[in-house]
């Protein structure tokens, strides 16, 4: 029996995994997707890759700044823009890099919970994982339906996981032929009503062939559009903002485009605590704890580790 099982393999939850593997817990990781990260998502395409989630980290704080530092030195991670860090094997890097020597059960979605003596996950593949303790490291909405699959969650809890909030995102990944140099990296749209972000992704790689950019909308376009049957055209909507406000008229014709939405983007009303326990060797945590950031999930991760691992003694 493992001493902690952790649903969710993005930051937060590799975080909490390798500092409880540390301190020498049996801990394995069940994620829903066959990849890592969560948001730190780098899309694969011809010939080159793209960050569609995350497009970058910027440290404020010293503890997470050491763990760029060592990821640094580790080959993962360059400088980009100022005070900002991006991998040229894509963000996604990262995360492998932070769930190396980690028990990881991949492309398991968690469906139901038990508890006598002992928490009891099961997947949608039948796969039955048994652990003192029970740690959801996933969105506040994906943990009120799994938790509502045990009879035994509080109304409180809920109550609380209820009151955190998300915005969406819809992010559109683009290729283009070889065109003359564009003089930014990263640049933030401002007052434009479906646009936010652009990344010029290939400004990470190492001797690009041709353009690589990923466009990242506003939320009130997200809800707008989110449900939209046929993506193509939402994501050609991004692309002709992007013409407009950059004055490059060629962003509109691309000779790739892909399109993704993300439902729970950004947190719009985290809980302003590190972690949520709920009883019954049962914790809670995330990005959506304490902010939007990979550092708030990262912080997330660290503090209900401490905690889990303080709990065994």
């Amino acid at each position: 029996m493992l001493d902690v099982a952790i649903v969710g393999a993005g930051i937060a939850g590799l975080t909490a995994a390798r500092s409880l593997t540390d301190q020498g817990q049996q801990v394995a990781l069940i994620e829903k997707s066959r990849g890592l990260g969560g948001r730190l998502a780098t899309r694969r395409l011809p010939g080159t890759h793209a960050d569609h989630g995350v497009c970058y980290l910027k440290p404020k704080g010293k503890v997470f700044q050491r763990l760029i530092e060592e990821a640094i030195a580790a080959g993962v991670l360059i400088p980009w823009q100022p005070n900002t860090y991006a991998s040229p094997l894509g963000i996604t890097a990262f995360a492998k890099w932070l769930a190396q020597g980690l028990t990881l059960h991949t492309g398991e979605r968690a469906i139901a919970l038990s508890h006598n003596t002992h928490w009891s996950i099961t997947t949608d593949s039948g796969l039955e994982i048994s652990a003192k303790k029970l740690l959801l490291a996933i969105p506040a909405p994906q943990a009120i339906d799994l938790l509502k699959t045990w009879p035994d969650t509080s109304t409180e809890v809920l109550t609380q996981l209820q009151s955190v909030t998300f915005n969406p995102c819809i992010t559109a990944i683009a290729t283009y032929a070889p065109q003359d140099p564009i003089p930014w990296q990263g640049l933030p749209i401002i007052n434009d009503p479906n646009l936010t972000w652009i990344a010029l992704e290939s400004s990470k790689q190492i001797s690009p062939s041709h353009p690589v950019l990923v466009f990242h909308s506003t939320a009130a376009f997200a809800k707008q559009q989110f449900e939209a049957d046929d993506l193509t055209p939402v994501g050609q909507m991004l692309l002709a903002s992007a013409a407009q406000v950059t004055n490059l008229p060629w962003l509109s014709d691309p000779t790739l485009l892909q399109i993704h939405r993300w439902r729970y983007a950004f947190p719009t009303a985290p809980l302003n605590t590190p972690y949520l326990q709920a009883g019954s060797n049962l914790y809670l945590c995330g990005d959506w704890c304490l902010g939007d950031r990979v550092e708030a999930a990262h912080r997330s991760g660290l503090a209900v580790a401490v905690a889990i691992d303080q709990s065994s003694v």
